[in-house]
């Protein structure tokens, strides 16, 4: 007897899981808390008010996008209430709820265009930032960033700062009785400087590292715990950890995808030269054996370490590049997507990209997705 043409088998059975994308919204969510808390104290409530208008206004453009195409609108589970509250975290602390309001558009606009969750390539929280730097290069990409000082954490105005007079540990600094913040140029702005020392200007590389290191970088601690520039949810690696392995712990974000990021960022930091070699007129390769100072110091670990701790690096590896629409489907694809993601972080920084490199690593990634897929699927049986 002969099969009927229309029965067609489509694959195995499926185990039945109660996981729906509204949990999956909640999760992350909660996962963001310790993140939204720590831009909170280090930048102020106007961190509730920037994530309140994102929210509001993604949700009204996509009522707006999807009356007008006839679609059904998305927002009850949860995914754009998600991506608004990374757009603001991502934001500069003091660019205003104009920029956040027209960011929030801009990424339903970057979501639906190509037929909405579930169908795009790019991230549309980096879509909608990337308009925002071409459209307010000052305001996204300003030269220095604030972040409250000690005395008035959470309660303070981030409009009411004074420059930061020395490098010393954020707890150290005295603060004036009319300001209520510091302002200093942002960390990772600092770090890709070394990359661009003018041939006639260059150093002996551990003796530039070293005063990198020693004179303009803040403390470490500084970088673990936030009290440096930059967005709102980008600057505390201990938050954005915390929320993180949270992540992980859940099996929404996979292991190989942060880990690998780091592997990439860690090898092309450790590898990839620095101006000034022995002479500092050649290239120096290696430069995490780089040791100076007296007594010595490992500047050359200590440099690849602030590229760890710097920048929207851990932010963007753990909450944006994680997406499940915007990422491979299967783990070896995660784990080259990641490896990738930390390889270019270093490459832009190294050309003078300091202003969202990851960012762009992981825009760059996300148009070769297709290709990791073909690349890491498996192969049929029998074929």
């Amino acid at each position: 007897m002969e099969l009927e043409t229309h029965h067609r088998p489509e694959g195995p059975p499926y185990w039945h899981s109660t996981e729906v994308l509204r949990h999956v919204s909640g999760v992350t969510l909660v996962a963001l808390l310790p993140v939204i808390a720590a831009g909170a104290l280090l930048f102020g409530l106007r961190t509730f008010l920037y994530i309140s208008v994102a929210i509001a206004c993604a949700a009204a453009a996509e009522l707006f996008i999807c009356k007008l195409l006839n679609r059904r609108t998305q927002i009850r589970n949860g995914h754009t209430v998600v991506l608004a509250t990374i757009l603001a975290l991502a934001a500069p602390p003091a660019c205003g709820i104009g920029i956040i309001a027209c960011g929030a558009v801009l990424l339903v606009v970057a979501k639906q265009v190509v037929g909405g969750l579930g169908h795009y390539l790019w991230h549309p929280v980096l879509v909608a930032r990337a308009v925002l730097c071409f459209m307010f290069p000052v305001l996204m990409v300003p030269d220095h960033w604030p972040v409250l000082n000690e005395d008035h954490l959470a309660t303070g105005d981030i409009a009411r700062a004074a420059p930061r007079r020395d490098n010393n540990t954020w707890f150290d600094l005295d603060p004036l009785a009319e300001n209520e913040a510091w302002t200093a140029a942002r960390p990772v702005r600092i770090l890709t400087d070394l990359y661009n020392v003018p041939p006639a200007e260059a150093q002996p590389a551990s003796e530039s590292v070293l005063r990198l290191v020693r004179d303009k970088l803040p403390p470490a601690l500084d970088c673990l715990l936030g009290t440096t520039g930059g967005g709102i949810g980008e600057t505390s690696v201990i938050a954005i950890l915390l929320g993180g392995v949270f992540l992980v712990y859940r099996s929404y974000v996979h292991w190989t995808l942060p880990v690998f990021a780091i592997v990439g960022l860690v090898a092309a930091a450790a590898i990839l030269p620095i101006p000034g070699g022995p002479s500092g007129e050649a290239l120096a390769w290696w430069p995490i054996r780089l040791i100076s100072g007296n007594p010595s110091l490992p500047v050359g670990f200590m440099l690849v370490s602030y590229h760890l701790i710097v920048g929207e690096f851990m932010f963007a590896i753990f909450f944006v590049a994680s997406d499940m629409t915007a990422s491979p489907i299967r783990t070896r694809g995660h784990a080259y997507y990641g490896f990738g993601i930390g390889m270019l972080t270093v490459g832009l920084r190294m050309a003078g990209f300091a202003a969202g490199s990851t960012y762009w690593a992981i825009l760059i990634m996300s148009t070769l997705i297709p290709a990791i897929d073909r690349l890491t699927r498996r192969r049929v049986y029998g074929t």
